[in-house]
C-alpha cells in the first residue's frame, strides 16, 4: 500500500488521447458528407428529405454524444484519491488501498501494433484501475503511476492481450473476450443498420426487399 509519507498534495490529471476521438471525426464526416449528400439529392425529387434529416440528426447527435464524453475523460490522483473519469463511468478509489503498479506493453495476436497497459493493483494483485492505450497515452500512465507514488513494475517484453489476460486474471473488462457479446453486438448492428437503410430507400424512392 501507498504510505502516507508518500502521498503529495498536488494534484495530478492527465485527460483522455485526443487523437482517437480526432481519428474517429475525421472518418465520420469524410464518409457522411457524400452519403448524405447523395440521399438529399434523391430524396428531394420524393419530398421525403425530412427522413434524411431524421437519420442524419441522429448522426451528428451520437458523434457529438462521444466527443462530449471524450473530452470529459481524465484519471486523476489527489493526496487521498485516485478517479478514473471514463466515457460513461465514473471510479474512485482510495489512494491508500494500492499497493502497486504493473505497466505491460500488449498486442493483439494478428497485429504488431503495440498498446500500453497500466494496472493499479491492491494488496491481493487485484484490479482497481485499468488505463488502455486505446485512450490514455504511456507517458500519462507512467505520469499517474508516479503519482500514485506506489511501485511500479515495468513489463520489458510485449505480449499479447491472451497472455495478459492469462497473467493477470480479473483485469478483462466483461466485455472483451466474449465472442457470444460480440456476434450480438454485430447482429445488433446490422438489424438497425437494415432498419435505417429500408426506410432510406423508400425515402428516395427505391423499394426494399420487402415490396418487391
Amino acid at each position: 500500500m501507498v504510505d502516507a509519507s508518500q502521498m503529495a498534495s498536488t494534484t495530478v490529471r492527465v485527460a483522455a488521447r485526443g487523437s482517437v476521438l480526432r481519428n474517429t471525426i475525421y472518418a465520420a464526416v469524410a464518409a457522411g458528407i457524400p452519403l448524405f449528400g447523395v440521399l438529399y439529392w434523391l430524396s428531394l425529387a420524393q419530398g421525403n428529405w425530412l427522413r434524411v434529416l431524421v437519420v442524419q440528426a441522429i448522426y451528428v447527435g451520437l458523434f457529438a454524444l462521444i466527443a462530449v464524453r471524450h473530452f470529459g475523460a481524465y484519471v486523476e490522483v489527489t493526496s487521498t484519491t485516485v478517479t478514473k473519469q471514463a466515457l460513461f463511468v465514473r471510479s474512485t478509489l482510495d489512494r491508500s488501498d494500492v499497493a502497486s503498479s504493473y505497466l505491460v506493453d500488449t498486442h493483439a495476436s494478428n497485429s504488431a501494433e503495440l498498446l500500453p497497459q497500466l494496472l493499479v493493483l491492491d494488496a491481493t494483485g487485484g484490479r482497481l484501475m485499468r488505463m488502455r492505450g486505446t485512450f490514455w497515452s504511456r507517458d500519462d500512465m507512467l505520469r499517474i503511476a508516479e503519482a500514485i507514488g506506489a511501485p511500479l513494475t515495468v513489463e520489458t517484453q510485449p505480449m499479447t492481450l491472451k497472455e495478459f489476460y492469462a497473467l493477470r486474471p480479473g483485469t478483462a473488462y466483461w466485455y472483451e473476450g466474449k465472442l457470444s457479446l460480440a456476434i450480438a453486438g454485430i447482429v445488433l448492428a446490422f438489424g438497425f443498420a437494415y432498419v435505417a437503410v429500408t426506410w432510406l430507400m423508400a425515402a428516395i424512392g427505391v423499394p426494399s426487399v420487402w415490396s418487391l
